[in-house]
């Protein structure tokens, strides 16, 4: 008989779960893949990134150019403004970079929403609609809440016209 010490059978059992947690992890990326939703993350984030790069040239660019003008900053770059080492013109190209792209994406969204009720109401007024002339048919469970409802107000009844006679 080979004698087998705890410590190698032990490392036997976790090199098959290994194995197993590495198969299982490489089958469950493979499905992953194919349903697609990577690709469509993918090309969600490299969109993002050129949305990005596009809103902070509008807002620094245009805009702060635009403002830059308005205020007479010649040879002075907007980002380069300060009071007292303050550096408030980098400030204002970040703030106007935000409300352009929360601005950009509330719109976006509200298009979406609205898209979608349209098809909501789209597919529901596709539904044919239900006969007023043709009663529900009443289920066996219906019937018997009717009874005990009917059994339970008896019995309350009765109840009340015993207590009354009690007290009398």
């Amino acid at each position: 008989m080979k004698k087998t010490n705890l410590k190698d059978t032990l490392k036997e059992i976790t090199e098959d779960k290994k194995i197993g947690r590495l198969r299982k992890s490489y089958k469950e990326a493979t499905n992953y893949f194919k349903k697609g939703n990577f690709l469509i993350l993918a090309v969600g984030f490299i969109s993002g990134l050129i949305f990005k790069d596009l809103v902070t040239s509008l807002a620094n660019d245009i805009i702060l150019g635009a403002i830059s003008s308005i205020y007479n900053f010649k040879n002075a770059d907007i980002n380069s403004l300060a009071w007292y080492g303050i550096k408030y013109g980098k400030f204002i190209g970040i703030l106007i970079n935000f409300i352009l792209i929360t601005l950009i994406l509330f719109i976006i969204l509200v298009v979406v929403f609205f898209i979608k009720s349209f098809i909501t109401d789209f597919r529901n007024k596709r539904k044919p609609p239900v006969e007023e002339g043709i009663e529900k048919q009443i289920t066996i469970e219906e019937q018997i809440l009717e009874q005990l409802k009917l059994i339970n107000e008896k019995l309350n009844s009765t109840e009340e016209k015993n207590d009354e006679k009690n007290k009398i």
